[in-house]
């Protein structure tokens, strides 16, 4: 076997070796050797396929912490949230991929690894040992920009982009314009079928064929990564009651029986890769929402919206709870548009989310809690939970919140559209797979 690869794509989930497989054939029609870190059992590839699971841990944690330089507890985060594991399960998975990858990058020479953005023990152990081997990586992250994609060069963080080209592309000015005509709500393809009900997701087929097949594998004994179908139906069970009680009980509220010049702050999808990974701090989101409501003026109106995609992930009983204590709080439908609550807030709170980019757009005073894609603008307030409340103060009762200019703000937009790609993850149309393709061989060429 070749003792180096060009490229090396790391497959997470099932789905990923269909599209990446055929990425990587157009690739290796061009003379590139293609090899696949898979963290999912597969009956055959035409292309090697290395096994982390496999593999058994020969040495200590101590000595696995000495090879990352910091805590396992940090790289299992996002593992324990989603699949509500236990977290010493975790570290000793954690503990076996990264030495199988100090082994693997050890004796492989490696042009460049390639995986989508995510913040599992899988996803990071390759990235970390790539790194501590200094071997080239990408992360592909869906871009604010609708079927565009951002790679992050040998790092897990966005770069901080900022062009002195006043001319605006006309790609970008048309998105522009669709955003505050249509007033377009920005996703990926691949995170199509999240966006519906709590209850919408319990008829919908494609996640029954998803249950019955990760069944098959734990009964057949086929590796996954994402093995635990019982706690993902648990979690959606309990969306489906907080929805409903929520609905019920009248928790919700509609964006006309608030007070316009509200403060704003809306909910990540929760244990997100952005919280779990790039702000660990404020995983607790409601901590963060009880703390606003702490801080607030007494008669500001305090809004939280739910992630689209994740309705009915609010305990109700939280809700009321909160409610009982607070009556400047309301809970909007989370069916609202979020342009239309951004265009009538008068303050944003956000912790790194896109919505806070869009404040900034539609011109709205932004306070963000975590550094995020678009923090280092000139104008954005990057505070934290120990300054909130004096940065509350100060919009609130001494109008010292700031604004992005908006040239800045259309600058930005042109450096982010240029450095973004124009493809979309696991759309696997000839079109599509062909401007993956084109993308990785322009950014390898320059990397």
């Amino acid at each position: 076997m070749n003792l180096s690869f060009d490229i090396v794509f790391v497959l997470i989930a099932k789905r990923d070796y269909g599209f990446f497989s055929k990425v990587a054939d157009r690739l290796s029609s061009q003379g590139k050797s293609i090899a696949f870190i898979s963290f999912v059992e597969y009956d055959s590839s035409k292309y090697p396929m290395f096994y982390p699971f496999k593999h058994e841990m020969k040495g200590s944690f101590e000595g696995i912490e000495q090879k990352l330089s910091f805590s396992l507890r940090d790289l299992i985060r996002h593992d324990v949230e989603t699949f509500n594991a236990s977290p010493y399960s975790m570290i000793e998975k954690a503990g076996r991929y990264i030495e199988y990858m100090d082994v693997f990058f050890s004796k492989y020479s490696v042009g460049c690894v390639i995986q989508e953005i995510g913040g599992f023990v899988a996803n990071l152990s390759v990235y970390y040992m790539a790194r501590k081997h200094s071997e080239k990586h990408i992360f592909i992250e869906p871009s604010f920009f609708k079927n565009r994609a951002l790679f992050l060069i040998d790092s897990i963080n966005p770069p901080e982009l900022l062009c002195d080209d006043i001319n605006m592309s006309p790609e970008v000015k048309t998105y522009m314009d669709n955003y505050h005509s249509k007033h377009l709500v920005s996703y990926s393809d691949k995170d199509k079928s999240h966006y519906t009900s709590s209850f919408e997701k319990f008829l919908k087929y494609e996640n029954w064929k998803a249950l019955s097949s990760k069944l098959v594998d734990i009964t057949t004994g086929r590796y996954t990564e994402f093995r635990y179908p019982i706690n993902h139906v648990k979690r959606y069970v309990s969306f489906f009651v907080n929805d409903f009680f929520s609905s019920t009980l009248n928790y919700y509220s509609k964006l006309e029986d608030v007070e316009e010049g509200f403060i704003y702050f809306p909910l990540h999808v929760p244990g997100d890769f952005q919280l779990t990974t790039r702000a660990p701090e404020y995983l607790d989101q409601l901590k963060v929402v009880e703390y606003i409501l702490k801080s607030a003026p007494i008669n500001k109106p305090v809004v939280i919206k739910q992630h689209p995609a994740m309705r009915g992930s609010l305990s109700c009983w939280d809700v009321r709870r909160l409610k009982s204590l607070y009556r400047n709080f309301f809970v909007l439908e989370s069916s609202i548009n979020n342009y239309e609550v951004l265009k009538k807030s008068g303050l944003v709170i956000t912790i790194n989310s896109k919505s806070g980019f869009e404040a900034m757009v539609l011109e709205r005073p932004l306070i963000c809690l975590s550094n995020t894609f678009y923090s280092h603008l000139p104008g954005v307030n990057v505070s934290s939970i120990d300054r909130l409340r004096k940065e509350l103060n100060q919009a609130m009762f001494q109008a010292k919140a700031t604004l992005v200019d908006s040239a800045v703000v259309d600058l930005f937009l042109l450096s982010l559209f240029e450095n973004t790609k124009e493809f979309n993850l696991y759309n696997n149309s000839a079109k599509n797979l062909d401007k993956c393709a084109e993308a990785i061989e322009e950014v390898l060429s320059f990397a």
